[in-house]
């Protein structure tokens, strides 16, 4: 249920950037405003509007990309009194909780509702809600039955029933805490993939390769994409590859390995997976019915958790995991093992039945095996 909430209505602000907008709030007496850092994207000049209707300008001072945060500090006193910050460590399920923002447009709008867990989102902690959070949400103050600040809502979950994600004030505090003890230091970036900083005049991050905007977050599968694209990287660089170098797109990596081009790939939806694929073999000119045969029946055999697949004229051999209980550490002999298989297999199938070499390097640059 929605209501107006003029108790809280003074202490947030609207936040507008050039490229958008959503909601902050006024977390200490000489105004620094809290907000999302995709709320302002990577602009540093905001405009924010008070409760009564006064434009102010505002100018980003810091920003930590991974926890998705960025404190404005305003250029002309707001003249509003701060929020109180309470602790989400001390919350259990089913407190209560409420939720201020700028939902589809309608200004000071609140949403009720309860906590429903505490949990890690991207290594951050994060408050989970059943109070519904709406795209013009996004930066606006999670508040506990008291009207103090134990969140800051994020994101929610089009594809689940009212539920939202909430980043812990207290992994917002040393942020607060930092921008007060240095007002004048400029902001920096960081990836939200490798949490390397950013140079703002490229487009990708130099660590990764990821395009440096950051994902939509009013998009609610956004935070399962960010963490399984850190998945990608980190198998990336635990099979020994830079990902910079090996990224082919957005989600998509290939290594050039000893065993043919390993394809690492993020694929269905939430929930995420991994995929890990090899190109075997292409058929032979013509697939005698034995050849199939054999494909048919190559996954009843002692392959582990590989599957083999013929997908056109390709052979292909895959390990798909799913991201929330993906183990770098231990995935990494079963990739060595799929390549190891791959190899073998190519023989077999070379000398048995006449089976082609997969297609070259340059051939396969406009193929994306599956």
């Amino acid at each position: 249920m929605s209501e107006r909430s003029p108790r809280f209505a003074p202490s947030v602000v609207r936040v507008r950037v050039a490229t958008g907008g959503g909601t902050g709030w006024v977390a200490t007496k000489d105004g620094l405003v809290v907000t999302n850092h995709h709320v302002v994207d990577y602009d540093q000049d905001v405009v924010l509007r008070t409760h009564d209707g006064r434009d102010s300008k505002g100018r980003v001072v810091r920003v930590d990309a991974r926890k998705d945060v960025a404190i404005v500090a305003p250029l002309t006193p707001l003249g509003v009194p701060p929020l109180a910050l309470g602790d989400a460590r001390r919350l259990t399920p089913g407190d209560p909780v409420i939720a201020i923002g700028h939902p589809h447009g309608l200004e000071y709008t609140i949403t009720s509702g309860v906590v429903s867990a505490l949990r890690k989102v991207r290594g951050v902690d994060h408050v989970q809600t059943d109070a519904a959070l709406n795209p013009g949400n996004s930066g606006g103050p999670l508040l506990d039955d008291s009207g103090a600040v134990i969140a800051m809502n994020t994101f929610g979950r089009r594809d689940g029933e009212s539920l939202g994600f909430a980043v812990a004030i207290h992994e917002i505090q040393p942020l607060i805490a930092s921008t007060q003890a240095d007002p004048t230091r400029g902001p920096s970036y960081t990836c939200h993939v490798c949490e390397q900083v950013l140079d703002l005049s490229s487009e990708r991050c130099r660590g990764c390769g990821t395009r440096r905007r950051f994902h939509d977050w009013d998009d609610l599968s956004s935070p399962e994409v960010v963490v399984a694209d850190r998945a990608a990287v980190a198998i990336v660089e635990e099979l020994g590859f830079a990902p910079s170098v090996c990224r082919t797109g957005q989600q998509s990596f290939r290594l050039e390995t000893g065993a043919g081009q390993l394809s690492v790939r993020i694929i269905g939806k939430s929930p995420y997976h991994v995929a890990m694929s090899v190109v075997v073999a292409r058929t032979p000119e013509r697939p005698s019915t034995a050849f199939l045969r054999f494909l048919a029946t190559a996954n009843d055999r002692s392959v582990g958790a590989v599957r083999i697949a013929l997908e056109g004229d390709l052979v292909t051999a895959a390990l798909v995991e799913p991201v929330e209980m993906l183990d770098v550490r231990t995935l990494r002999p079963a990739v060595e093992d799929m390549l190891r298989l791959s190899h073998r297999l190519r023989r077999v199938l070379a000398t048995s039945f006449g089976a082609r070499p997969p297609p070259s390097a340059d051939e396969e640059n406009s193929f994306d095996p599956g």
